[in-house]
């Protein structure tokens, strides 16, 4: 690259574009539910895995892109590599340079060999005008955005990609994380930050210093910055850096014009200001989350803006998220991928394959394979996983063995039909869940369960079959009832749930491995919506229970909405487009020049919605 040459976003597009990769929408598009309904639909169909540029209706002076991570081949790009794997492979030797010990002449060349590239994609000082500030409003006001509103109950408008940049307020450590911001009004948004994440932890410091707490947030640039904002960092390793590193160019820097805080040169669009630790906290949401339902109010802190740059030729990234498969499905199999090898090596060697299916929304299910050397593996990954960092959230473990190809869903049913045969393969625990799980007993804390399948078999040739019967579907594997639904209203107590256990022994000929019970207008018909639906509406401590019989063992399990004199607190509703949304960009279609006429998404979940509003109204 040239000096004082940072190409933007809109370098990034004119390189899709060559591939064929970008749609230009021609006529414009609201910002209001259009732009998200429409994003939502090219994820399949003529425009699968091509980013899209919009022109808002709403006046503007910032086109929108969306989809830019919406496949796996935008993803590669974008980490510049050819598979997960080669990444993976540098990753582990970038956390590797300075631990791993070098005994050998040849090992500690190595070592200063890799020590030396790290230094060549450390973050740099930006030399010449900065590209991200050649435009300063003179009055900061997030109207002049083109901020989406992305479903029909949100809160309001929020910004969905921003890398928010924080400081710690001791050792000067930089963060870069991933929060959504409402934007209460021109000069104020919410600040999203969880509990665990670092952004809290240094608000937290700086309320104990009693000051206020500077924060910048960049949106554009290379959209490898915002993956790299994302990704499941240790404490204190650099997101510049590892950007840098992937794409073998270091992030150059500026310093920002209202704070003491370094930005992204290259950025399109900079935001800067304070959240003020002394405030009382604000209400914040709801809003449509990756969970497939809505994250509902809860109380944040607010950022103050004092200045917003931007390029001459900035473009608004944006993001929408929902029920899976979404495009953060994309970001979500890149990370998994890449970060496998330092989970193996940090954690467990014996790891050989890990799966975190995209309908549980990355932290509901994981599905460990292991190489089986003694008793107790599978308790032993258990409680590995469930006190590692991000993954200490992972509500369901299933464990299998080596031979089971994790990604193969026969393969892993086939395990698990022959592989559980009584209550000692099951474990059941309890711990910190994420914010977003509605299911949990209370927020942020919850059941955890084990299902160890290592000693099933895995032949590659298990027969499925998913059949109807008048009060739900049953899944069978070779013949053998592995998952038996019913779509009921009775209560979950033991002797109804004995009831209805022996009921079905009596329809099936045995007793399932799993009884589940799910609202009459659960999306049956469609396997993946129905695992979805399951795994978020359950928490294992409360809504799974075990019966020990003569042919084994059966899993009770409870895969309704709860009410919230069963949870303890409100129900989200289902996210879902509303019908005149639908309606909308079913007429306008032509005109989109997206190619063959795609389906809403919501369609199939548009019975599942309880009542009107962020929260489930269940009209009792």
């Amino acid at each position: 690259m040239r000096r004082g040459k940072l190409p933007g976003l809109k370098d990034h597009l004119e390189t899709l574009r060559q591939r064929g990769a970008l749609r230009e929408i021609p006529v414009p598009v609201s910002t209001h539910l259009e732009m998200a309904e429409l994003a939502h639909r090219a994820l399949s169909g003529d425009c699968a895995g091509q980013a899209l540029l919009l022109q808002p209706e709403e006046p503007s002076g910032f086109r929108v892109v969306m989809n830019l991570y919406s496949s796996r081949e935008r993803m590669l790009e974008l980490l510049r590599a050819s598979s997960y794997q080669e990444v993976a492979q540098r990753l582990e030797g970038l956390m590797g340079a300075g631990r791993t010990p070098r005994t050998t002449l040849r090992q500690r060349l190595e070592g200063l060999r890799m020590l030396v590239e790290i230094g060549r994609y450390l973050p740099k000082k930006h030399r010449g005008s900065v590209p991200a500030q050649e435009v300063v409003m003179p009055q900061p006001d997030l109207g002049q955005l083109p901020i989406l509103q992305t479903w029909p109950h949100d809160g309001g408008r929020f910004i969905t990609l921003p890398m928010v940049i924080t400081r710690d307020p001791s050792t000067g450590v930089r963060n870069v994380g991933m929060y959504r911001m409402q934007v209460m009004d021109g000069q104020t948004t919410g600040m999203h930050w969880h509990t665990h994440k670092t952004g809290a932890n240094h608000f937290r410091a700086y309320a104990a210093r009693g000051e206020r707490m500077p924060v910048v947030v960049a949106l554009g640039g290379d959209p490898l910055l915002a993956y790299c904002a994302s990704a499941p960092l240790p404490e204190g390793m650099d997101e510049w850096l590892l950007a840098g590193f992937l794409r073998r160019e270091p992030v150059r820097l500026a310093k920002a014009k209202t704070c003491d805080l370094n930005i992204p040169a290259e950025a399109d669009i900079i935001i800067e200001g304070y959240v003020d630790p002394a405030e009382p906290l604000h209400t914040e949401g709801p809003f449509g989350d990756h969970t497939g339902y809505y994250s509902l109010e809860d109380q944040y802190p607010r950022f103050h803006i004092t200045c917003i740059t931007h390029r001459r030729d900035a473009l608004y990234p944006a993001t929408v998220v929902g029920i899976p498969p979404m495009e953060d499905a994309h970001i979500a199999e890149a990370t998994e991928q890449i970060f496998k090898p330092l989970l193996r090596e940090s954690l467990t060697p014996e790891l050989t394959d890990l799966w975190l299916p995209p309908m549980g929304v990355a932290h509901n299910l994981a599905i460990a394979a292991i190489r089986a050397t003694y008793p107790g593996q599978g308790e032993r990954i258990a409680s590995l996983f469930w006190g590692a960092g991000q993954m200490m959230f992972t509500k369901y473990i299933v464990c299998v063995s080596s031979e089971v190809q994790v990604r193969n869903l026969p393969s892993v049913l086939e395990a698990i039909a022959t592989g559980v045969k009584g209550r000692g393969q099951l474990l059941f625990s309890r711990g910190p869940m994420d914010v977003l799980d509605h299911a949990a007993t209370s927020m942020g804390y919850g059941g955890k369960l084990l299902i160890d399948a290592q000693q099933g078999k895995s032949s590659g040739r298990a027969k499925l079959d998913w059949r109807e019967h008048p009060q739900g579907r049953t899944l069978t594997v070779d013949g053998k009832a592995l998952l038996h639904v019913l779509r009921s209203e009775a209560p979950f107590t033991p002797d109804a749930l004995d009831d209805l256990l022996r009921a079905s022994h009596e329809l099936l000929g045995e007793y399932p491995l799993c009884l589940a019970l799910v609202d009459p207008s659960a999306p049956t018909e469609h396997p993946d919506l129905l695992l979805w639906v399951l795994l978020g509406s359950t928490s294992p401590d409360r809504d799974v229970i075990v019966r020990e019989h003569e042919d084994g063992v059966s899993l009770l399990v409870d895969g309704r909405a709860k009410r919230p004199e069963q949870s303890g607190r409100p129900w989200p509703n289902v996210v879902c487009s509303t019908q005149e949304t639908i309606e909308r960009v079913d007429q306008r279609w032509p005109s989109y020049l997206m190619g063959q006429f795609v389906e809403s998404p919501s369609r199939r979940v548009k019975g599942y919605e309880w009542g009107e509003g962020a929260h489930a109204d269940f009209g009792d």
